[in-house]
């Protein structure tokens, strides 16, 4: 399939980088739809795949992922939802960025626009390290538009869900840190307890179980404990990533 390219921008990346991304996307596993939707902080590009009278769904990766990580996921997605795979703005992939997200507040506003650009008025969510964050700012400084949340801690999404192999991994992460450019400007922080009991869409917490017994103090395990209607599972769990796909097509 050819793979759409729009007008460089900031986020513009160097053409290794994006031959590797469009090698993933070639062994995509489901029909999709490459779109680019107009931001305020730049042309966002999102892969969409699964039927679309199903329930809505947003696949947020890690930092330096991009939509292409959820591939060797996507066919159990999209099997019961409709899946948009985010590529973020501010980070090497083939969305486009005309100014740097700084705030907690740009990365809602965006989501806010590509929301509206999605034509998405309410979303379950789905993010993995980094990306499970942002999920989690958009439930509490947005909770009009997130149904129900999936977080998967990055222990787990580098086991269980990424696209590549060992090899292929180090070659792909290389080339996005290496030759990629990051202009986005939002310091990490801790979220405070406040902020995480705001937080009252239904969530599942995906964790490795050494994590729960040796990091008591996880961002996650400590979410688990604050927040009204969350609820860990562990990703040793036979059929776990399938159950999470169940909770996130449920509708409330």
């Amino acid at each position: 399939m050819a793979h759409a390219s729009p007008a460089s921008g900031i986020g513009h990346c160097p053409p290794d980088y994006l031959a590797a991304y469009d090698a993933v996307l070639d062994r995509w596993p489901v029909p999709y739809e490459s779109r680019f939707v107009p931001t305020r902080f730049g042309l966002t590009h999102v892969v969409v795949s699964g039927p679309a009278a199903a329930p809505p769904v947003v696949l947020v990766p890690m930092a330096f992922g991009g939509a292409v990580a959820w591939a060797t996921r996507m066919a159990a997605i999209s099997k019961r939802c409709r899946a948009y795979a985010l590529d973020l703005v501010g980070e090497p992939n083939r969305s486009i960025s005309i100014s740097p997200i700084r705030t907690r507040e740009d990365f809602a506003a965006w989501f806010d626009d590509l929301f509206s650009g999605l034509g998405l008025k309410l979303t379950a969510m789905i993010g993995c390290a980094e990306g499970g964050l942002l999920c989690l700012n958009q439930a509490a400084v947005r909770p009009h538009s997130v149904s129900r949340l999936v977080i998967i801690s990055s222990a787990v999404y580098r086991v269980s869900c990424a696209s590549l192999t060992p090899v292929q991994w180090f070659e792909f992460y290389g080339k996005a840190m290496a030759e990629g450019r990051l202009i986005n400007r939002v310091a990490p922080s801790i979220y405070r307890d406040a902020r995480l009991r705001s937080i009252l869409a239904p969530t599942l917490l995906v964790l490795d179980y050494t994590e729960i017994l040796d990091e008591p103090e996880n961002l996650l395990s400590r979410a688990a404990s604050l927040m009204p209607n969350a609820e860990i599972v562990t990703a040793g769990q036979a059929g776990w990533f399938e159950n999470a796909v169940g909770y996130l097509a449920m509708s409330d």
